[in-house]
């Protein structure tokens, strides 16, 4: 096997590096300065490009933002093979994840305003999640856990919210911590489903 790069290989490693470098530096911006205080222009300085490779790799502020959406929800390492306790611990995790919990913040604040932010929120971020856990619950009902459902997406919401409530939203309404044990938030919320 030949160990040297070819110049194609470096162009994309290169590439998905600025990628990751303008996803970082906006992700920081966006929390810091809100959506339409972080300019383009100051994202690209952060990120140590030019606004034109920015625009280059994500086309727009809008679909940078979703991107960065995105790549925070990606955090929740989930195979369609987890079981519902597996997601549920995940998503504990990710709801108290700084990055996340910034862009939450974010969007809750400006949606109104922006509410494109919402929508990317919910199609990069909250869809993929409900997802899982819909994989996860239909799992537990072949499994005989739970009882089975023909849509799992309110059970999804449900269990979300359960969790949210717990972690997120005192630090959201209140800037105090909420529980800070994903593992336990976790397994509480998946008793209320399971019925062994």
């Amino acid at each position: 096997m030949n160990s040297l790069m070819t110049l194609e290989d470096f162009r994309q490693k290169r590439g998905a590096e600025k990628r990751a470098s303008i996803r970082k530096a906006a992700s920081a911006l966006f929390v810091e300065r809100g959506f339409d205080g972080a300019s383009i222009e100051a994202i690209a300085a952060k990120a140590g490009v030019s606004t034109a490779t920015v625009y280059s790799h994500f086309g727009s502020k809008k679909d940078l933002f979703a991107a960065v959406i995105a790549a925070a929800t990606a955090h929740m390492h989930l195979d369609a093979a987890d079981d519902l306790r597996t997601v549920a611990q995940a998503y504990a995790q990710l709801m108290l994840n700084d990055e996340v919990r910034g862009l939450i913040r974010l969007v809750a604040s400006q949606s109104e305003r922006f509410p494109e932010l919402g929508e990317a929120l919910f199609e990069h971020g909250k869809q993929a999640i409900y997802a899982a856990f819909s994989a996860a619950f239909e799992a537990e009902a072949r499994a005989g856990r739970i009882q089975p459902r023909e849509d799992w997406t309110l059970a999804a919401s449900q269990i979300t919210g359960v969790i949210s409530q717990s972690i997120l939203m005192p630090w959201l309404l209140a800037n105090r911590d909420g529980i800070r044990d994903p593992k336990l938030v976790a397994d509480e919320a998946v008793a209320l489903f399971l019925t062994e």
